[in-house]
């Protein structure tokens, strides 16, 4: 679905701002028939855009036997049938305002997105893998606000602790 990383991080980890930056590197070749990425460019621009909540997780919806098949309520935040999704009549204008692109290449590429970003990927039904891993940076003054339910650490860590360099210099016979 076309979605925005942000609004996830917003509502469902407590990011105050939308100052992060995601890097995508291609494990394998991403071409037009194993899902590549597909973008609007400029999007980011136009801030958190309006969405359509769908959760198919609510309570309401589904006997508790079912939410426990359905896993933990935050995996509709990762899977293909995503919890916040774009409205139709938005993404339509978007596509017109700056066209749709998509995102391709070799083993090795990296892509390096923000968070407004409006984009979707497609399913992939050629017969080759397209295996990327997907890093995000965020500021240290961007800190995830306390929630009582927090998505797992490999989603939204919360220790912001600034990286540090390695000051430890090699010396010339270290070296060989």
């Amino acid at each position: 679905e076309w979605h925005q990383d942000f609004v996830y991080w917003h509502r469902e980890d407590s990011m105050p701002a939308p100052r992060a930056l995601t890097a995508v590197l291609f494990m394998q070749e991403v071409n037009d028939f194993n899902g590549p990425m597909l973008v609007i460019p400029g999007s980011h621009k136009e801030g958190m855009l309006d969405i359509i909540k769908f959760d198919k997780f609510f309570p309401g919806a589904l006997t508790p036997e079912d939410l426990a098949q359905a896993g933990p309520s935050w995996t509709n935040t990762l899977t293909a049938d995503l919890k916040y999704k774009i409205r139709k009549d938005i993404l339509a204008r978007m596509a017109l305002k700056n066209e749709i692109r998509a995102l391709k290449g070799g083993a090795g590429s990296v892509l390096f997105f923000h968070s407004l970003l409006l984009h979707a990927s497609s399913n992939n039904l050629s017969p080759w893998d397209r295996v990327c891993v997907f890093v995000t940076y965020n500021s240290v003054s961007n800190t995830l606000g306390w929630r009582p339910d927090p998505r797992p650490e490999y989603i939204a860590h919360r220790d912001f602790a600034p990286i540090e360099p390695h000051t430890k210099t090699c010396s010339r016979t270290a070296l060989g």
